[in-house]
């Protein structure tokens, strides 16, 4: 289920982007957060993580085991979990390939093209105009629904910036899925963007995701959002966050700070 439908699962058909009392909000907050802690997996709702590790052991064992000759069935099993858990973070092939103790960095990137040819993870690469170097760097892993990053680790209050941001990127796939956009992250080695959205040949939006702004955390992510607009010319970003909102104009760009009760349902 997409955001929307979720709402439309609670019986709740009330848009976010028209809320304004402090009930109204606390509310679409109070259920975004459980949407982005549990996914939008039908069945988890009704039967429990119980189904949902079923399900992503069916997805190894008959999805894959089933359709590929697999050689280190052991290595793609835990490498599945690896990624599934360790969801939005970078990876790298070569440090792959050394963990899991494989003799070529071919399996690993054999055995990921599999999880998400099932879709159970999906990847993004960054964003460059050198092919050489779009295919070099490392590319950021997510986990198709966060129901099975609940169902399958631990420690949800210590995830909640991660969760929201994996729950950004299934959206922002949705929409290029939809649309035939494409989607990337942006760094120049020294700040990051979390995704850059590519329509034909241009960037037309950049996107930060943060869970809660606070005066520690505050410069880094406008700046990092601030050198993406600047690098592809757009005068407006966006970040997206558990319940914050605000605008701001800085050299002439505007940032906007978009809870993702709201965000989503645009």
């Amino acid at each position: 289920m997409s955001w929307r439908e979720y709402l439309r699962f609670l019986g709740n058909d009330s848009d976010p982007r028209t809320a304004h009392s402090s009930a109204e909000l606390h509310r679409f907050a109070t259920q975004s957060e459980k949407y982005y802690a549990c996914g939008g997996i039908f069945e988890y709702y009704s039967l429990g993580k119980e189904h949902i590790r079923t399900l992503f052991g069916s997805i190894i064992h008959k999805d894959i085991f089933g359709r590929y000759r697999i050689d280190y069935p052991q290595v793609l099993e835990e490498l599945a979990l690896l990624l599934v858990t360790g969801f939005a973070s970078k990876i790298s092939v070569n440090k792959l390939t050394a963990h899991f103790k494989v003799k070529s960095p071919h399996t690993i990137k054999e055995y990921t093209g599999y999880l998400e040819n099932t879709f159970l993870i999906f990847s993004i690469g960054k964003w460059s105009y050198k092919l050489r170097e779009q295919q070099s760097a490392a590319k950021k892993v997510y986990c198709t629904d966060n129901g099975i990053i609940d169902a399958l680790s631990f420690n949800f209050s210590s995830n909640r910036g991660r969760l929201l941001e994996n729950a950004v990127a299934i959206e922002l796939r949705r929409k290029c899925l939809n649309s035939g956009g494409m989607l990337y992250y942006w760094d120049d080695y020294r700040n990051e963007c979390d995704f850059v959205l590519k329509t034909g040949t241009r960037a037309v939006s950049a996107i930060q995701v943060c869970h809660e702004m606070t005066v520690d955390n505050l410069d880094r992510e406008k700046y990092g959002l601030l050198k993406a607009m600047d690098h592809f010319n757009l005068p407006e970003g966006t970040i997206v966050t558990f319940a914050q909102s605000g605008e701001e104009k800085i050299d002439g760009k505007m940032i906007r700070m978009v809870p993702f009760y709201r965000w989503a349902f645009e």
